[in-house]
């Protein structure tokens, strides 16, 4: 890689416990931190902060894309950035429908839930689940 391409471009690799979802070069992208929308571009300042449930959004070189992110931190440093969340979605790997039919089950089992530790797990499903169909959606 030449000097020029590594300066105007940063390496993106988003990690799960399950192995690596996306790597590539990626001329800037935007994460869900825990203070807000983060926009990175080459060059940026070493960072590191949480990232919450949202949208990953990137240009790279063969066009733009998003992913749904679930919980984790993300690393910014020598334009690399490293993403390690608990889980991690591309918007061509998200099924509608599949996703909507399972919301309404979770939607039942939260209106039928007492107990507040159970409640908690299923509500942040169904907010991941909320952001896949966003990702989904707003491609199409």
């Amino acid at each position: 890689m030449s000097e020029e391409k590594s300066s105007s471009t940063l390496n993106l690799k988003v990690l799960t416990p399950d192995g690596p979802v996306l790597e590539g070069e990626v001329y800037d992208l935007t994460i869900p931190g825990t203070q807000g929308e983060m926009g990175i571009f080459p060059q940026h300042a070493a960072l590191l902060t949480g990232i919450i449930p949202g949208k990953l959004s990137y240009r790279a070189p063969d066009g733009n894309d998003t992913a749904a992110l679930g919980r984790g931190v993300a690393e910014i440093q020598n334009n690399e950035v490293r993403i390690l969340v608990n889980q991690a979605t591309l918007r061509e790997e998200i099924k509608i429908d599949d996703l909507e039919a399972r919301r309404t089950v979770l939607v039942e089992e939260i209106d039928k839930e007492s107990h507040a530790k159970k409640l908690k797990e299923l509500e942040e499903e169904l907010l991941l689940l909320d952001i896949q169909l966003q990702v989904a959606k707003d491609a199409e």
